[in-house]
């Protein structure tokens, strides 16, 4: 499910979307497109007029399904009212990461304890990457987490559109697993290289050689997208068909492989 997605498909062609909130009891039978650039699956507004849920969007056409692990198949149940995020910096969060120390179920599927049903629950402050995943899949591209808006923090298929010549900053990036040579560890982005236009060769260096190593062992030869949670900027010195990536680092927390 999804807060927004696109209402025709010159909308998606466009990059225009449409948010659930901004829908009407007309729109209840109109045939809406996922976010994903790659996934056409038709989805159908939900819970209009509802004093219980906010309205979203939801794949019912078991006839134009979701694609194979397209990020927006399921439901992350992390609406922004739930968290404490009004303060939230995401420099601040990354560095809050990087110093935390590693715990043994890192790679779990933490979740809220106040779910989305409950729309009157204390909010929660943020705490895990996977936890700002979620945040972000759940909401609105537009929407802010503190002072950014998720479509600037996120770099996934569905924001691909908005990084043609650069990525810089802290963000979420979402990619695929591309092999390693000594200290660094290559992450192709986007997830669908072959068939979006901006692509960026990612460069995930690591100097501590215990931390390569467990990396290593946790996403070599991994088939499906790997989230990336780091400070990026992008090199001079670029490919033929592709621009590359720099980032650091230095806590397994800021790698996650996503199911």
């Amino acid at each position: 499910m999804s807060l927004d997605a696109y209402k025709t498909l010159e909308d998606k062609k466009n990059n225009k979307i449409t948010k659930a909130i901004d829908c009407t009891a007309k729109d209840v039978n109109h045939v809406f497109y996922c976010l994903n650039p790659k996934c056409n699956a038709h989805l159908t507004l939900c819970s209009i007029n509802s004093n219980k849920t906010i309205s979203y969007f939801a794949n019912k056409d078991k006839t134009h399904p979701h694609i194979p692990n397209c990020e927006y198949a399921n439901s992350h149940n992390a609406y922004l009212n739930e968290f404490d995020h009004t303060s939230f910096d995401p420099c601040s969060f990354l560095k809050a990461i990087i110093a935390s120390m590693t715990t043994n179920n890192r790679h779990t599927n933490p979740k809220s304890k106040n779910q989305h049903n409950n729309l009157k629950t204390s909010p929660v402050t943020i705490s895990t990457v996977r936890q700002l995943y979620n945040i972000c899949l759940s909401n609105p591209l537009n929407s802010k987490i503190g002072s950014t808006e998720i479509k600037y923090l996120l770099c996934n298929e569905a924001t691909n559109f908005l990084y043609k010549s650069f990525i810089s900053g802290t963000k979420l990036l979402i990619g695929k697993y591309n092999g390693t040579n000594n200290d660094t560890i290559f992450i192709k982005y986007p997830s669908s290289w072959d068939e979006l236009d901006n692509k960026f060769l990612v460069c995930l260096h690591i100097e501590n050689k215990q931390l390569l190593k467990n990396i290593k062992n946790l996403i070599k030869d991994y088939k499906n997208n790997i989230l990336i949670f780091a400070d990026f900027h992008t090199s001079s010195n670029n490919g033929v068909n592709y621009k590359i990536v720099h980032a650091s680092i230095s806590n397994i927390k800021q790698i996650i492989p996503l199911k």
